[in-house]
């Protein structure tokens, strides 16, 4: 992990100003590097507060979607990938998983530009609005047709999270849309490679995509009144 990373892990770690001395001594680096990390990351877009006699600080509403920041709530050992933008994160966790990539990958991204839905439909996915995340499975012993049930499952996941979060109460639409007071707050997308001869399931990729915020200019035309 770069000083950079590093110095980002410490911040978002703490409710607390950090010096940069402290942070040096932590990290075994200069403090000359620590600045130098900081100002960079502002330069990326961080909201870091800089007080005289006090230090560094992340601001406490600053809400950007980070490797680091997932990894604070994480208590299971998968491996996480962030990125800001992708064209779709399913799209891209299938490219991996048919070159071999190995189970459990989590794809997380800030934006999708080419977001996908059921039926060639598309999921409109702007900047720092949601989040979009896509997990690479390879089920054993799962028939296709038993596959079917993991889109049902992640549906219920999702509503346990959203409840655990905000407090509020969503409902699925079965099978994969989530629903919170009439409206869509986040959509599902389960795509398989099935090895016909065998009737069996090389991998399994499943997608979700939460609607965080109402995107700057609202919603698109054809989904203003649902999303």
């Amino acid at each position: 992990m770069s000083t950079k990373n590093k110095v980002l892990d410490l911040l978002e770690s703490s409710n607390d100003y950090l010096s940069g001395e402290h942070i040096a001594g932590m990290l075994d680096v200069s403090r000359a590097s620590v600045w130098k990390a900081i100002k960079s990351l502002q330069k990326d877009g961080y909201h870091i507060e800089a007080v005289s006699n006090k230090g560094y600080k992340i601001e406490q509403d600053f809400d950007k979607l980070t490797l680091e920041g997932i990894h604070k709530y994480l208590d299971i050992g998968c491996r996480v990938e962030v990125e800001d933008v992708v064209t779709s994160t399913n799209t891209l966790l299938a490219q991996r998983a048919a070159h071999g990539e190995k189970e459990g990958l989590v794809l997380v991204a800030g934006m999708q530009t080419k977001g996908k839905g059921r039926t060639g439909h598309t999921f409109f996915s702007p900047e720092d609005t949601g989040v979009y995340l896509s997990i690479l499975l390879k089920p054993q012993n799962m028939s296709p047709m038993e596959a079917t049930n993991i889109t049902s499952m992640a549906a219920i996941s999702a509503c346990e999270a959203i409840e655990k979060v905000s407090g509020n109460n969503p409902q699925i639409k079965w099978i994969n849309d989530v629903f919170l007071n009439g409206k869509k707050i986040c959509g599902i997308l389960t795509e398989a490679s099935i090895n016909m001869e065998l009737i069996t399931i090389d991998y399994v990729i499943m997608g979700i995509g939460f609607n965080a915020y109402a995107p700057k200019g609202g919603f698109p035309d054809d989904i203003k009144d649902i999303a």
